[in-house]
């Protein structure tokens, strides 16, 4: 019945630090450095790299905003961390400061278990390769069928502990552990099925807080289509096309478990003919009024403004939830400052 209280007291606490402006100004931050990241690092590999590489270009820019993301969730990590010990409170710029002396580690870390990942998936697709070799490709490739279904099986596990560790190495390097990745695998080996009840609690918060977030998003789209009908459809798609690709960056999260509208011409095509019962094109923003292409600009950056806010809590949510694990199952790691002894009375 105890740990049963200590669980339930630990999932009561993460509403409650994560709807902190604090946290989610800076995921914000984290998010906008990914977009800015991904934009320029796309730019220069569509111009430089030919198609058959982009996915190169993908793979460093996915491995970048890992980066990113890890950076981010050490700066809330260590803010998270002064309030559950009740140390003194840091702000957004202590907080940056000390994922900033931790740069490195937020770096090697993920990226120790992202290299194991691509070197197994690299092995198994040299065994595909050896496959496609004329005649002797038929000859032996069967016989790797059992290496590389464990193969496999090992690129799994691979994930699952990068998932774990998106949601423990940021606590576990903010508190100042010299060997995160051997603390995290001694910290599973301990706790795994405590931490496996967490896990799948910390996954079911994130996705009803989606859930939430994607049904208020498509309420006001609704509700706002229904009031204004054709209006409504000429000022989405008076958004400049440059603001909409903002829009689309940053809504992935709020889209994992169900279909929420991105404001692109062929999606609100889409609303339209479902208003008004045509399949008629839109009509072409070049013969509105300037009045739409303001109220388009002005909607679509308050759009983003509420996409980065929205898109920020489920993150936010699953870097407290992490900390909150960490530090409930393992309490000893919170390094709190000697108390002051007390002058020996004079005789």
């Amino acid at each position: 019945m105890g740990e049963w209280d200590a669980g339930v007291k630990t999932f009561s606490r993460i509403f409650g630090l994560s709807f902190s402006t604090k946290k989610i100004a800076i995921q914000i931050l984290g998010i906008l450095c990914a977009m800015v990241v991904w934009w320029v690092i796309g730019g220069i590999g569509g111009l430089l790299v030919s198609d058959r590489l982009q996915w190169l270009i993908s793979l460093i820019n996915t491995i970048i905003a890992i980066f990113i993301m890890f950076f981010t969730w050490g700066a809330i990590a260590r803010v998270t961390v002064s309030e559950v010990a009740e140390l003194p409170p840091v702000d957004i710029n202590g907080a940056l400061r000390a994922a900033r002396k931790s740069a490195q580690a937020l770096l090697i870390a993920p990226l120790k278990i992202v290299a194991i990942i691509l070197v197994l998936m690299l092995i198994h697709v040299i065994g595909g390769l050896i496959g496609k070799i004329p005649v002797l490709g038929e000859i032996i490739w069967p016989f790797f069928a059992i290496p590389l279904f464990f193969l496999s099986a090992l690129i799994v596990i691979a994930k699952i502990i990068l998932v774990c560790g998106a949601l423990l190495l940021p606590p576990i390097i903010m508190v100042g552990k010299e060997s995160p990745v051997s603390e995290l695998n001694d910290f599973l080996r301990e706790h795994l099925l405590r931490f496996i009840g967490y896990l799948i609690a910390t996954i079911i918060v994130v996705m009803i807080v989606c859930v939430f977030l994607n049904r208020v998003v498509a309420t006001n789209d609704d509700l706002s289509s229904w009031a204004m009908g054709q209006k409504y459809s000429m000022i989405v798609n008076s958004v400049p096309s440059k603001l909409n690709a903002a829009i689309e960056k940053v809504s992935p999260t709020l889209r994992i478990l169900s279909k929420s509208y991105l404001y692109t011409k062929e999606t609100m095509e889409e609303l339209r003919a479902a208003l008004l019962g045509t399949t008629t094109a839109p009509t072409s923003t070049l013969s509105l009024r300037w009045t739409y292409s303001f109220a388009g600009f002005i909607w679509g950056l308050f759009t983003l403004l509420i996409y980065l806010s929205l898109s920020s809590l489920p993150l936010v949510i699953w870097c407290v939830s992490g900390t909150l694990i960490y530090l409930g199952l393992k309490p000893e790691a919170i390094q709190k400052p000697a108390a002051p002894q007390a002058e020996e009375p004079k005789e």
